[in-house]
Order: C-alpha cells, then sequence, then structure tokens
C-alpha cells in the first residue's frame, strides 16, 4: 500500500505546475533530483528522491520514505514528517496528510486543521486520483479513533461525534450546485443497527442485526436471518428497490460482498472479498484466490485461482485461468452449468485469436486451440 501511496505522490508532483516558474526539478549524476534554472544552472541541490514542479512558490519533495513542502529558496514549509501530502480543493488550500496509517488536514503553513484518524478506503473516501485529493470543504468523511466513529469535514468540525462502533454513509448529490441533497447512513452501536437521516437522527431503533449495503435509495439489513428493505428517507420498509436492474452487489459490515435480488433475496452469500458484474457474469475473489458465478448464484469457476478472465471480451463461453504461473482454457458448455476445464495448466500466454478460439504458447511454440480442445501448432 506504501508502494502505492509513492507512486501517487509522484504524480502529485505533476499536479504542482506553474507556467511562471523560474526553476523546475533537475536530475543529478547521484540520480538525485534538485532545482535547476533553464540554462541547468543548480538552485536548489541534489538531495530528494523526487521533486515537483512549483506552483505558487511551493512545491512537494520526497526522500527516506517521507514528503515535504519547500520554498523556492529549498527552506521546508512543511517538514519530512508526513507518509503522504495530497494537495485539496480547486486552489490547492488544504492538504490531505497520511502518518503511521492515519489520516487528517492541513492548511498550507502545515498546521494541521483536524485531528489524524483511521479511516477504511481512503482513496475512494478521499478522492485520491492523480496524487490530488478531488475532496472538497462541503464533504463528510467516515473516521475512527479508539474504535469509534463519526463523520467529520476538512476543519475539524464532526457532525456526528466519535460514538459508534460502525458507520457507513451514502451520499446523494445535486451536482449542479455542488451539494449533498440528503445522506443516508447505517450506524451501529451495542452490535445492533440502525438507520440515520440526513440529520444524524435515528429513523428506526437499533433493531437490525447486520448491515448489508446500499443499493439506489434504499438500505439493506438483516433481521432475525431476514432481509430487510428500507427507503432512506423515511426509514419505511419497501418490498423491492425500483431499478432497471434485477441483481445487485453489496458490501456489508465486515467488508464481505454478496449478491443479492431488487426483492432482497440473497442470490450469493456475503463471503466474498471482491465481486464485480462483467456483463451478467460476476467475477469473485476471497483472500488472492479467483473464480466465477452467475447472477443466479451458480459457481461456474471456483475461487481458487490466480487469476480468471474472459478469453475474449465478447465470448460468454471460453475463459482462461490462471495458476502457478501457467495457463489453462475452461469452456461453459452449457448455460448456467459449471465451467468444465478444456485443456491443463501448460501454457506460458494465452490470447484472444477469434471467438470461441485461443492463441497460446508454450517455450518458443504458437498456435491455437478451439472450444473441443483440439491444439493447432505454427510449423
Amino acid at each position: 500500500m506504501k508502494n502505492y501511496f509513492t507512486l501517487l505522490l509522484f504524480l502529485s508532483f505533476t499536479f504542482m505546475k506553474s507556467y511562471s516558474q523560474e526553476i523546475s526539478p533537475c536530475q543529478g549524476e547521484n540520480n538525485l533530483f534538485g532545482y535547476c534554472d533553464s540554462s541547468g544552472k543548480v538552485f536548489i541541490p541534489y538531495q530528494y528522491e523526487y521533486a515537483g514542479e512549483f506552483r505558487d512558490g511551493r512545491a512537494f519533495v520526497f526522500k527516506n520514505k517521507k514528503t515535504a513542502m519547500i520554498n523556492k529558496k529549498g527552506a521546508l514549509l512543511i517538514p519530512f514528517k508526513y507518509d503522504g501530502l495530497f494537495p485539496c480543493d480547486a486552489n490547492a488550500e488544504r492538504l490531505l496528510a497520511s502518518i503511521d496509517s492515519t489520516w487528517g488536514f492541513l492548511n498550507l503553513k502545515g498546521e494541521a486543521t483536524t485531528g489524524f484518524y483511521k479511516v477504511k478506503y481512503p482513496i475512494s473516501m478521499f478522492g485520491i486520483d492523480g496524487g490530488y485529493c478531488y475532496a472538497s470543504q462541503k464533504d463528510w468523511f467516515n473516521v475512527s479513533k479508539n474504535n469509534k466513529w463519526g463523520l467529520m469535514n476538512m476543519k475539524g468540525q464532526f457532525l456526528v461525534p466519535l460514538e459508534y462502533d460502525y458507520l457507513r454513509i451514502q451520499y446523494y448529490r445535486n451536482s449542479e450546485q455542488d451539494t449533498v441533497d440528503k445522506m443516508c447512513i447505517a450506524a451501529m452501536k451495542n452490535g445492533k443497527f440502525s438507520l440515520l437521516n440526513s440529520s444524524c437522527k435515528p429513523i428506526t431503533g437499533y433493531e437490525y442485526d447486520d448491515f448489508l449495503g446500499f443499493w439506489d435509495n434504499a438500505v439493506f439489513f438483516l433481521k432475525d436471518k431476514e432481509v430487510v428493505i428500507l427507503n432512506c428517507t423515511d426509514g419505511k420498509r419497501i418490498s423491492k428497490v425500483k431499478s432497471e436492474v434485477n441483481f445487485q452487489v453489496l458490501r456489508n459490515s465486515k467488508d464481505k460482498n454478496g449478491l443479492v435480488s431488487a426483492e432482497g433475496k440473497i442470490i450469493m452469500p456475503f463471503i466474498y472479498d471482491y465481486m464485480y458484474d462483467h456483463s451478467g457474469d460476476y467475477y469473485l475473489r476471497i483472500g488472492n484466490s479467483n473464480g466465477m458465478a452467475d447472477s443466479k448464484g451458480t459457481i461456474l469457476i471456483e475461487p481458487k485461482y490466480t487469476s480468471v478472465k474472459r478469453l475474449c471480451t465478447d465470448d460468454t463461453t471460453m475463459f482462461v485461468v490462471e495458476q502457478e504461473s501457467k495457463y489453462a482454457l475452461f469452456l461453459i458448455s452449457e448455460k448456467g452449468k459449471p465451467a468444465k476445464q478444456l485443456t491443463d495448466f501448460k501454457y506460458y500466454s494465452v490470447y484472444c485469436y477469434d471467438i470461441g478460439v485461443a492463441k497460446v504458447v508454450i517455450g518458443d511454440k504458437s498456435g491455437t486451440v478451439d472450444k473441443t480442445g483440439k491444439e493447432t501448432w505454427n510449423k
């Protein structure tokens, strides 16, 4: 994960760019970075593992696994303290910072505007993309301290105090006005779940055994082993989600994924670490093991392989399966039935040649395999 944030930090240096700058990053013979003018004269010595472009007289630099912010004289505006720094807001007036797996916000003086808290899924929560934090001062963030969860903004103000054992939020945004029209919040206290409204007031009792996930304007709970669907706005029970699709992948309070129908029937149990829909097929992951199922819950390929993918994008019958760095072909010969292994795990690589035909490579040999498993090798 830290290596991934290092890459994001490197990308963020590209963001911090000013077209009126007089000095820019340059690399010395020691492979470290400093800052030079257009003639190559060094103004800030080669000392950084990465160096970003200056913007408004400030730039991010990186060394010894820490990030700092400097001015054009090389003086530290923010010391080498943080694991990551990400500019936020349209004018980059706030910085998202990470240190020791906790997250918080700073102003451009390096002063903390919030405390530092644990979060789940920081990349999606803070909108980290290309080294930039796309969160705004209008957003609320699900943060945790001492195993209690609450909702906080960039100023450190709490909409929901740190008093819940679990929180999950669904936003409903007005894209034209860039505002949040309402929020749907699932909260847990003392092992039971409730639904909170946009004012963070409970609109149901703490009566549900588990939270299964959000789907449009509905929330799915489990009570006495029965799925209960509630309208997010008023907390009233509904029989079916109004949606263009009949099935949806949900993620429950234990961060496990399952597949449910619009009527609340659990099609696939909540045991998967990852699940996504690909044209009606569902790719599954448990730990590092991958498989595939259909929308009726039939396991087409058991989740026990390194990777699973369609041979061709539009081919729903042939699949390439990887195990121990070798590949095999699997075939679904009858819809709704598990796939059969068509070949051994022996290919070094497999490509789509045509619908129903794979191009395969073993060593210096290449050829094709069709749906019957027949191999034709090139001479």
